[in-house]
């Protein structure tokens, strides 16, 4: 079985939150990638990751306050979104 990268399944999980209109941010990826979650990865990984969808313009961020913080909430762009949700039908990924 194919595996995916790390950069396109950040990708394909913010896409999943941004189709139910919730909003993910670098933190609650870090839940869900992190030691708790079901995919380990490093937050520099992460980081790093994150940095090349901004440089490639698969997502953008917009500042948020979300419960009293201000958090920069991903999207992942129009441009994008037919690439990332052709990788989410092909592995049958879901939040």
């Amino acid at each position: 079985m194919d595996k995916i990268s790390n950069d396109f399944r950040i990708a394909s999980e913010i896409r999943l939150y941004n189709m139910k209109d919730e909003p993910i941010w670098f933190n609650k990826l870090a839940d869900i990638f992190g030691d708790s979650g079901n995919d380990k990865m490093a937050r520099s990984t992460m980081s790093k990751n994150i940095d090349k969808l901004f440089d490639f313009g698969i997502i953008t961020g917009d500042w948020e306050k979300i419960e009293g913080s201000w958090v920069r909430v991903f999207k992942v762009s129009g441009e994008a979104e037919s690439l990332i949700d052709g990788i989410i039908e092909k592995y049958n990924l879901k939040i």
